[in-house]
């Protein structure tokens, strides 16, 4: 093992902890104002909003572990960096399983939604249709029956 300015890391694991972070800032990044937009706007379900912003705390907190572990102990790296993937890989599928519920009502709305407008004009149709053939009796001098 290969000791680097007195720290007990080799080389490899150097680099790869600063790629890996520099990875994670990437993720971070890009993911953060969907995620963010996501959360404003369903700020009803308590129990995913709580569990998204812990997961951004901690996916932050191993970011900035990965990208700065040369300042720390190996010791306290080595946890943080376990702590935090574990944490992750429990509260991943948690949160897909949340959203996989949230997007299957959403769903269920829309499809409502959907069919309710479809009724609607399907009778605004209906009535258009009985105003021209009343009209058209009214112009040839016919009865009117008015039942409704």
């Amino acid at each position: 093992m290969e000791f680097i300015d007195g720290y007990p890391y080799p080389g490899p694991a150097h680099v790869f902890l600063t790629v890996f972070g520099l990875l994670l800032l990437v993720v971070i990044v890009f993911t953060l104002r969907a995620e963010t937009g996501f959360l404003i706007h369903y700020r009803k379900h308590r129990l995913q909003v709580v569990l998204s912003l812990i997961s951004i705390f901690v996916m932050a907190l191993l970011t900035l572990t990965c990208l700065f572990h040369w300042s720390l102990p190996p010791l306290a790296t080595l946890m943080t960096v376990t702590t935090s993937v574990l944490v992750l890989l429990v509260l991943a599928p948690l949160i897909l399983i949340l959203r996989t519920r949230t997007f299957a009502g959403l769903a269920k709305d829309r499809r409502e939604e959907r069919r309710r407008l479809i009724k609607e004009v399907l009778d605004m149709i209906d009535e258009k249709k009985r105003e021209k053939i009343r009209k058209g009796k009214i112009a040839r001098g016919e009865e009117i029956n008015e039942t409704k």
